[in-house]
């Protein structure tokens, strides 16, 4: 029967069954000063693992800084990255004026050190304004990124999917052409 327990009074249903908490750890082999230490250990594991984490890189372009927050933890033979979220904000301000959550994004492998070469700030439509790209997976011979181009008609940065089909690209700027 489902949602029902049989216990030694009969079957109740699970809503009106007595409900048991126990806060700590009651063992009579323990001292209360190791079961105390046992569960703050436990405790500051759940809350800070130690694989894992989050970084800030500041990139600018003379106008805007672009803050990009990156969780990182040690991989095979580097350490493996993630872009979760980049802010982007007048320059030398605190003022957060787009605001992008990047979660469709596979890891890359990076380095731990003051810079972040999966990032890439430029104009790839040649249209005045700072784009950014952010490498999409390991870097072997072709590498693809995700890209937000800026769009001054609409006041904000937006993805474009259609340009993660690049690999390896490269804009010049001299002829306006995008070489793949």
């Amino acid at each position: 029967m489902t949602g029902v327990r049989t216990t030694g009074r009969g079957a109740l249903p699970i809503h009106a069954q007595p409900r048991r908490f126990r806060v700590l750890v009651r063992s009579p082999i323990l001292p209360f000063t190791m079961r105390r230490t046992i569960l703050v250990g436990l405790a500051v594991l759940l809350l800070f693992p130690a694989a894992e984490a989050q970084n800030t890189y500041l990139f600018s372009d003379g106008k805007l800084d672009f803050r990009f927050y990156v969780d990182s933890a040690p991989g095979d033979y580097q350490y493996e990255c993630m872009v979760t979220r980049v802010e982007i904000q007048p320059k030398g301000t605190d003022r957060v004026l787009w605001l992008i959550e990047v979660d469709s994004m596979q890891g890359f492998y990076c380095t731990q050190d003051e810079k972040l070469h999966a990032v890439e700030l430029e104009d790839m439509n040649f249209d005045g304004y700072t784009d950014f790209r952010i490498q999409d997976g390991p870097s072997y011979r072709y590498t693809t990124y995700h890209y937000w181009l800026y769009k001054p008609e609409r006041g904000r940065f937006e993805e474009r999917v259609e340009m993660r089909e690049l690999a390896s690209p490269w804009f010049d700027k001299a002829d306006s052409t995008v070489h793949d």
